[in-house]
């Protein structure tokens, strides 16, 4: 959690934050991320927080193969 803080602070992000991940299925994680912020933090619903990074993921991934499949980029890597 700490290092997240750091890199929030160092990257000069400005509230309103949105956080996702696995770990932000816990409550408390989300509670001591706002405290941590000093400020509000958005967290998808229930299950969501780590559906939503998948999600993310799945669509960078698919991205990728698809320019990896364009006649273009053929036997670039």
């Amino acid at each position: 959690m700490e290092r997240s803080v750091q890199l929030l602070r160092r990257v000069k992000a400005e509230p309103e934050y949105t956080l996702v991940g696995g770990i932000l299925r816990f409550e408390t994680m989300a509670k001591m991320m706002q405290e941590e912020l000093g400020c509000d933090v958005n967290v998808p619903a229930g299950d969501l927080p780590q559906y939503v990074a998948a999600i993310g993921a799945a669509g960078l991934g698919h991205q990728r193969l698809k320019s990896l499949a364009s006649p273009e980029t053929a036997g670039v890597a």
